[in-house]
């Protein structure tokens, strides 16, 4: 018997799972971490503490399941979608993460939005319009306002593609999570060159584009040690977590947001622009999140 890992890298918490090859569950943990907040716009946390996190919920759950360590073949994970790192040349943050709930570049995405245009957004994103939570309104907040940081920064990914680089010194985000950052063309399936020359950065700063639940690689030899994984072990760049890939299938989504998805079979945007639209490599999805 073979047995994969599953982790969500939830807004207050981290959840991991071991499953049988027959989809059985034989064990799961989850570990809180308490985001700081100190105004009501401002949402962060240490990376290292969802990198701790991460670490103990891992070598938690594989000691509660009972299964041999050796005959764990993979692990993938799903995430909160605009917790925004920033990285230096060496890949060690350079500050604390931006949660995805951080509400303080209101001005910075009526900046965007002014100037690139709702309609034009909407097309290129899928998105109905900028909001402050989306990762390039953080990252313009960044150059205005931090723009020591933001000039030292070689690379900025999301929560999970950190992790993912700490596994397997690869840095890739799957296309699915892209779909929010604003500067990710769904149509192309690119990285939008209007938007990087807005945040006066290059493609060479974000990750390679992958699809969902592409395998990225290996874990490297010194990240098993650290964080009590098989030597063998792929690592995915990403899980399907309700099995939402096929036409025909309505998923919902409660916690720190309600998200209800639906898909479809071809890109088709919300001419009333109140529904967002995401593209992923299983197809496109309609969503809307509250």
């Amino acid at each position: 018997m073979k047995y994969v890992i599953g982790v969500d890298i939830g807004t207050t918490a981290i959840k991991a799972a071991v499953f049988d090859s027959n989809g059985q569950e034989c064990g799961s943990r989850t570990e809180e971490y308490t985001l700081i907040t100190p105004s009501t716009s401002i949402v962060e946390l240490d990376a290292e503490s969802y990198v701790e996190t991460f670490s103990s919920v891992v070598k938690s759950v594989i000691k509660s399941s009972g299964v041999d360590i050796n005959d764990i073949v993979s692990l993938g994970m799903s995430a909160q979608g605009e917790t925004l790192v920033c990285l230096n040349q060496d890949g060690a943050p350079l500050r604390r993460a931006i949660v995805w709930m951080d509400n303080r570049a209101v001005e910075e995405a009526e900046f965007i939005e002014k100037n690139l245009g709702r309609d034009n957004i909407r097309k290129i994103t899928g998105k109905v319009g900028m909001e402050a939570i989306w990762p390039a309104s953080k990252m313009l907040w960044l150059l205005r306002n931090d723009p020591d940081t933001y000039k030292k920064t070689a690379k900025f990914v999301l929560i999970k593609d950190y992790l993912i680089y700490l596994l397997t010194g690869r840095f890739v985000c799957e296309d699915s999570l892209l779909c929010s950052t604003m500067w990710w063309d769904i149509n192309t399936r690119e990285y939008w060159p209007e938007m990087l020359d807005l945040l006066e950065v290059t493609e060479e700063q974000f990750p390679e584009v992958v699809g969902k639940g592409e395998m990225v690689g290996i874990i490297k030899q010194d990240a098993a040690k650290r964080f009590g994984l098989p030597k063998k072990l792929m690592i995915s760049a990403g899980a399907i977590g309700v099995g939402n890939v096929n036409l025909g299938v309505f998923s919902e989504s409660t916690g720190s947001a309600l998200t209800s998805v639906a898909i479809g079979d071809k890109l088709m945007l919300d001419q009333a622009m109140e529904m967002p639209r995401c593209s992923y490599s299983c197809g496109n999805c309609i969503c809307k999140r509250r």
